[in-house]
């Protein structure tokens, strides 16, 4: 019997052998996926894609018995590949960083249509590689079909959303995701969300005021609030503040004012309509 070194660099050879001819034979199968660029040319008959299987196989076979003669163990690390792929998504934003215009500068200069269109692209990739890292965070149970069948016989909308589910499978349109997600956790949510708006001075703040029955929000004759205030029903009353840099600073409520009105926020110098917005909580 071979001693537990001999063990360990048997396995370890042999598994690289047969990691080895698969991804070898694999590269022999024409791709179904639409990779912009592929290394290597499938150009494999089919006759020889079968053969070669069958060599594979008897080599796997002659692999397994000798490791049940010698008895050696089989193990080895294994690693999740959903894992394996978030790693993959972080090194690709690394890649798509390094294609914003501050990098290709290094390479010569950019005119600003050049710098535009390399900024956009390096967003957009960004965009669609965070999207990517959120499905994968939900992991399966979070998943819409998953989803769906939970809320099955709950809402005469489910089957409607179902449908819709099935088209963007089939059809492959992941940008709808996000917005079927939306309506899901609307369904899902017994929460109902109701938009104020109106004129400067109409009186928006006065009313929410009175509906919540304190004066949370800064009112007066002049416009007085500056930035998108959202207030949400919990416990205890408390104030959070969203911005593009940082999400959820919690703020004590007479706070609430530097940061929502004209006076204690000039010029949206503090939180802006852009991309900041305050969250307000009060039960």
């Amino acid at each position: 019997m071979f001693n537990p070194n001999h063990q360990r660099y048997l396995m370890t050879r042999l598994y690289h052998l047969d990691e080895s001819l698969s991804e070898a034979l694999q590269n022999l199968e024409p791709g179904e996926d639409d990779q912009l660029h592929r290394r290597l040319v499938p150009d494999g008959t089919i006759e020889q894609r079968q053969v070669l299987r069958d060599y594979l196989a008897q080599l796997r076979f002659a692999i397994r018995r000798f490791i049940q003669v010698y008895q050696l163990p089989e193990g080895g690390t294994r690693i999740s590949a959903l894992k394996s792929f978030g790693v993959a998504l972080t090194f690709a934003q690394i890649a798509v960083e390094e294609l914003r215009p501050r990098y290709l500068a290094g390479y010569g200069a950019l005119n600003a249509q050049e710098t535009e269109a390399a900024e956009r692209l390096a967003a957009e990739l960004q965009t669609l590689l965070r999207r990517m890292g959120g499905y994968l965070a939900r992991g399966e149970d979070g998943g819409l079909p998953k989803r769906l069948a939970d809320l099955e016989g709950t809402r005469e909308e489910v089957a409607l959303l179902r449908e819709l589910e099935r088209i963007i499978a089939e059809q492959g349109l992941v940008e709808l995701r996000g917005t079927l997600q939306n309506l899901i956790d609307r369904v899902a949510s017994p929460r109902l969300e109701i938009a104020i708006f109106g004129r400067i001075s109409a009186g928006k703040s006065s009313l929410l005021n009175w509906w919540l029955d304190q004066p949370l929000l800064p009112t007066g004759i002049t416009p007085v609030t500056a930035v998108p205030t959202r207030i949400v029903r919990g416990e205890p009353a408390q104030g959070f503040l969203t911005t593009a840099a940082q999400r959820g600073r919690s703020l004590k409520l007479d706070e609430v004012p530097h940061y929502v009105s004209e006076t204690g926020n000039p010029v949206t110098a503090r939180a802006s309509w852009n991309s900041p917005f305050k969250f307000l909580q009060s039960d």
